[in-house]
């Protein structure tokens, strides 16, 4: 059985293995390559309804 190949989450460094990683962003601002933990982050965070002040 081979190894896990190991992938560092660009938004809080951490490595983890590929399969838990998740390629997240569009064609016009690029793509990043996420934990789990920091993809939910990201998707609660602009998933926030924006409040007119």
């Amino acid at each position: 059985m081979s190894k896990a190949r190991k992938i560092r989450c660009e938004a809080c460094g951490k490595r983890v293995t590929s399969h838990e990683v998740v390629s997240f962003g569009d064609a016009v601002g690029g793509y990043r390559d996420l934990c789990g933990q920091c993809f939910n982050a990201e998707v609660a965070r602009l998933s926030r309804p924006v409040r007119n002040t």
